[in-house]
């Protein structure tokens, strides 16, 4: 398929799909390719056969993901499946979210990272950017929408290396989210 389409081809036969499909209301962020499959040609290695791409239904400026996807898929011929998990969300409330500079502190020791102990010791993340999401839990019960900060960047190692890295930061108030 990367044979057949350029990235910017795929995009724009996303986005064209996206609009014919009926039930896809509202607002979306194109994420980009997420998935292939590849077919063995013996000796020679692999070929991508089929290529997925994703959307993120935006509530908001606020890209959902989690349990909640819209991802197609395309062969060489074009689209070939939808895959759709989609939910109905009705406004109930807000709440104030942790401020940007407070979660900037929690980079170090955040809810969630890609680093681990393969990574090295870590000397300095460098970030890049950041992102406000909504995690969508359905699957583990959870009725609302949890806002996180995700702080894409480099991280860097004690011993010269570098790699990427994702720091998560759950943006509800810590007084929010347990019991005393």
């Amino acid at each position: 398929v990367y044979e057949t389409f350029t990235e910017a081809d795929l995009e724009r036969m996303a986005w064209e799909s996206l609009s014919k499909i009926p039930f896809a209301n509202g607002e979306y962020t194109y994420a980009g390719v997420t998935g292939s499959t590849e077919r063995s040609q013996g000796g020679s290695g692999y070929k991508t056969i089929e290529v997925t791409v994703s959307f993120y239904r935006c509530i908001g400026d606020i890209s959902v993901v989690g349990n909640e996807k819209l991802n197609l898929t395309f062969d060489a011929t074009g689209l070939v499946e939808v895959y759709a998990v989609m939910f109905d969300y009705t406004q109930i409330g807000m709440m104030d979210v942790v401020p940007l500079e407070e979660a900037k502190n929690k980079i170090k020791t955040p809810d969630w990272s890609s680093l681990n102990e393969t990574s090295g010791k870590v000397k300095t993340l460098e970030t890049d950017r950041v992102q406000m999401y909504l995690i969508n839990q359905h699957s583990k019960g959870c009725q609302i929408l949890q806002p996180i900060y995700t702080f894409y960047g480099t991280a860097k190692t004690e011993a010269g290396g570098q790699t990427s890295f994702k720091s998560r930061v759950i943006a509800i108030p810590e007084t929010m989210t347990y019991e005393e």
